[in-house]
This record gives C-alpha cells, structure tokens and sequence, in this order.
C-alpha cells in the first residue's frame, strides 16, 4: 500500500482545521495497520517535521508514536529549509533501505529518493477458449454450412440437430484453442476522502476539506 496525502493550507477557502486533519490521519493510520504489514504513506503535510517544538510538528508525532509508525525524511525538502515532505513508515519497516533528498531546483519543493524492497506480486493463471475467427474464410463457410444443412437437417429436424451442424462446421473452419494467460495485477486503486461542507453557507463559501490521495498497490 502507498498512500499519498496533500495537507491545504487553512485559508478562506479552505476552512478544516488541524484537530480534523488529525482525526483523519489517525482513521487512515488505523486502516493501513490493520489491514497490511508493508505501507508508505508520502506526501507535503505542510507541517514542519525539523521543529519538533512546535505544537502541530508534535502533534502528529505523538499520533506516529502511537501507532508505532516513524517519518524517515531527515533533511530538507523545500526551498524554506524545512522538512514539509514525509514519509511515514512502520516502525519495523519492511520496504525502504534508505532515502535522500535532491534539491534540482526544478520547484520550490525537492526531490525525495528511497530505495525499496517491494515484494514480487504472483502472477495468477487463468485459460480463455477463443476462436480465430477474423481468419474465417467466409466464402468456403458459406458454402459448408449450406451443403452440410441440406444433407444432415429436413424440414422436421429439430433445431438441437441444426446447431450441431452448425457448430461442427464452425470447428472445422474456425476451431477453438484454449491458451493460459497471465493476469496482470490492478496496480493502482483510488480513493479520494475529503470533508464535505457541514451545511448550505459552507457549500456556497466552496469550503473544502484536507485532501487525502490514496493510491494502494497489491502488496501487504
């Protein structure tokens, strides 16, 4: 599982406070250690993880300790000098070796590297029947199913017998091959949460909440 979160900015248009982001955070942490081994959670929280004194860098620390999780960026990741990026970890983290950051001054915000162990997915197996039938010699069909008709079937033949004739033509023409395939697993799902407005003024102020962006990929 990777989960992506975009912490906003308070602003006028953007009224959830950070008490609510907390509470999302702790119901996302929940559902991550309950469900898989190996998680990462990423994203700009827009909190200051360099300056643990302060009460929302704290805040969420205390809520990381707790659900034994750890943020592993130890340098900065924005042209203010601060740690604004994180990645979040189990405390027995299972999938990053290692980090860096590098400032490419292509944004405000830097590059963050890991180096991941992520588990090889199985591959499951599944046979699909199919017919060639865009190689269908049409013309010599035709002329099969209208002589094998004629022959095999009269007027008070019934219509189990007229399939039968009509399905042993098919195979000579066009015969079924069963092969075995290889299923590709769904990567990537989506999951948008966001706080929706409490009432009619909020609707019409547009206020929304703190985004979260989950994107979850088959591994636990």
């Amino acid at each position: 599982m990777i989960a992506y979160i975009y912490r906003l900015k308070p602003s006028k248009a953007v009224k959830s406070t950070f008490a609510e982001f907390i509470e999302e955070l702790k119901d996302l942490w929940y559902y991550l250690t309950s469900n898989y081994k190996c998680f990462i959670i990423t994203g700009n929280f827009n909190i200051h993880f360099d300056s643990p004194d302060f009460y929302q860098t704290k805040k969420v620390i205390d809520v990381l300790f707790e659900n034994n999780l750890e943020q592993i960026v130890d340098k900065p990741t924005h042209i203010s000098s601060h740690i604004l990026d994180w990645f979040v970890v189990p405390s027995n983290n299972c999938l990053v070796s290692s980090s860096d950051v590098i400032n490419n001054l292509t944004s405000d915000h830097f590059w963050i590297i890991l180096d991941c162990n992520f588990p090889q997915v199985k591959k499951k197996l599944h046979t699909v029947t199919t017919r060639e039938l865009k190689s269908l010699n049409i013309d010599a069909f035709e002329q099969d199913i209208s002589k094998n008709a004629s022959q095999k079937c009269k007027l008070t033949s019934s219509t189990e017998q007229l399939n039968n004739v009509l399905r042993s033509t098919l195979d000579k023409h066009a015969p079924l091959r069963t092969r075995t395939l290889s299923e590709r697993p769904n990567a990537f799902g989506l999951v948008l949460k966001s706080k929706k407005p409490d009432n009619n003024e909020d609707k019409q102020r547009g206020d929304k909440g703190n985004l979260i962006l989950i994107l979850t990929e088959n591994f636990s």
